[in-house]
């Protein structure tokens, strides 16, 4: 990886649970690779299934990735929330959201998560308007 020309920098993170390789890409994507532990294709299959189950899960993960993102919280080892956990959360609400007689629309399931967790509809609106710059 050091020697190929697509990589921009490697950041190894030994100290995590399981040995974590994260590289970017001259173009600007990030990734990691982990060496053992959990399995990548395990999630894929999660998100898919998720996907293929409801309507809004696909546009709801690209704007909580993005907004977590901005807030520096998509990175699990700095204290973020990564993927398969954002994925599990996400279609949990969006199951308990339908089961309490709401709509599978991603404007409804968005605003009814950003309520849930208080960034709307509180006190906390002040501090939590800056969400999106």
């Amino acid at each position: 990886l050091r020697r190929s020309s697509f990589t921009h920098t490697i950041e190894c993170r030994s100290r995590a649970r399981v040995p974590i390789i994260n590289c970017s890409t001259r173009t600007g994507f990030e990734g990691d690779i982990a060496i053992g532990g959990h399995n990548g294709v395990d999630t894929s299959t999660y998100a898919r299934s998720q996907v293929n189950r409801f309507n809004s899960f696909a546009p709801i993960i690209l704007i909580m990735k993005a907004l977590m993102n901005q807030q520096g919280l998509d990175k699990p080892f700095t204290g973020g929330l990564g993927s398969y956990k954002l994925y599990v959360l996400v279609a949990y609400h969006i199951e308990t959201h339908i089961a309490n007689g709401g709509n599978d629309r991603p404007s409804e399931i968005l605003i009814s998560l950003l309520y849930r967790f208080g960034c709307v509809g509180s006190r906390r609106d002040k501090l939590t308007t800056n969400l999106v710059r």
